[in-house]
């Protein structure tokens, strides 16, 4: 399985998503016009001191698309789900207690056995996650992790000013 940056989503996710979106005013945001580097910053300062986030959204690198869909309860764990190259997996993680299900086409893509798909579809499997096989998927889903991706891990940013999202 490759793995993505999760810090090039988040940002797609939380411009977005309105980063700090005005009230509903004439008056756009402080947002708005801040600088790209300084809008990120301010992101992840309002998502660390959030006791959830909820992250959603696409990022393409290449050809490999990553979809995520996920509720982060600072503390307590994580719920949603992962698109890979179309392939979907449903996500939970409390504690250090991971739970996934993926569907057939899932673990055609990421079975490493023969047959295994037909076995493993639409089955939930616990696990703990700090599994080694497991282990890079539900780090994904880490707050903490996520966040410190955010501030580093990304491309070129762009601020192309305050946009309405889902009205």
């Amino acid at each position: 399985m490759r793995r993505f940056s999760v810090g090039t989503l988040l940002v797609a996710v939380l411009f977005a998503a309105g980063c700090g979106g005005g009230g509903g005013g004439t008056q756009p945001s402080s947002e708005a016009t801040n600088a790209p580097e300084q809008v990120v910053a301010d992101a992840v300062k309002a998502a660390e001191a959030a006791t959830s986030v909820h992250i959603s959204g696409q990022v393409v690198r290449g050809d490999q698309q990553l979809g995520v869909d996920l509720t982060l309860v600072r503390g307590k764990g994580a719920t949603g789900s992962m698109t890979l190259g179309g392939a979907k997996v449903d996500l939970v993680v409390v504690g250090g207690t991971a739970y996934m299900r993926g569907g057939l086409a899932f673990w055609h893509r990421f079975g490493h056995a023969p047959g295994v798909a037909q076995i493993l579809a639409n089955k939930w499997l616990k696990f703990s996650s700090n599994n080694k096989q497991l282990g890079s998927l539900t780090g994904q889903v880490n707050a903490k992790s996520l966040l410190k991706s955010l501030s580093t891990n990304h491309g070129k940013l762009a601020n192309h000013g305050e946009k309405t999202y889902k009205g």
